[in-house]
């Protein structure tokens, strides 16, 4: 059933980044704190942890997009994906090294996901035009959301 397909890749994009967007902001400040006290030597990395915990991102939307082609068998857009990504990291990943050095390491790693997933996900609407949806879907909650929350949140309820 191709709309519950859509449903599902877009809920998992969703949530999937309100996820990671509460774990980058926990682990934002939590992870300094953490190496302060367990591994002082390590400090100096915090930066570029900071810059690269933004690739996370995208880790939702990944794996929404792979497990779609996966199931559509599309093993030859993987591959061309796959190039895709290596073309990335050797023009960009190499030009920000050289530019920006350890830190042109960081920002490319994060630039190179979000091109690299980017990509994926405009395959995917492209090439099947029934799995698009609105950016307000994203946003606003539907009936079949609230319902769901409505009843996850009474049976949490410890009374």
């Amino acid at each position: 059933n191709r709309g519950r397909m859509k449903k599902l890749i877009m809920f998992s994009i969703k949530y999937g980044t309100l996820v990671y967007i509460a774990v980058i902001v926990a682990s934002f400040f939590f992870v300094p704190v953490f190496l302060s006290h367990v591994l002082p030597r390590y400090l100096p990395a915090v930066t570029i942890f900071h810059i690269m915990i933004f690739a996370a991102l995208t880790t939702a939307t990944a794996n929404a997009t792979s497990s779609f082609l996966f199931a559509h068998q599309d093993q030859r857009a993987s591959f061309f994906m796959i190039l895709l990504q290596g073309l990335l990291i050797g023009t960009i990943g190499s030009f920000l090294m050289w530019q920006m050095g350890i830190m042109g390491a960081a920002v490319s790693f994060v630039a190179i996901e979000f091109l690299y997933i980017g990509s994926r996900l405009f395959y995917v609407l492209k090439k099947y035009p029934d799995m698009r949806f609105a950016l307000g879907d994203m946003i606003h909650a539907s009936e079949e959301e609230k319902v769901f929350f409505s009843n996850l949140t009474k049976k949490l309820r410890i009374n």
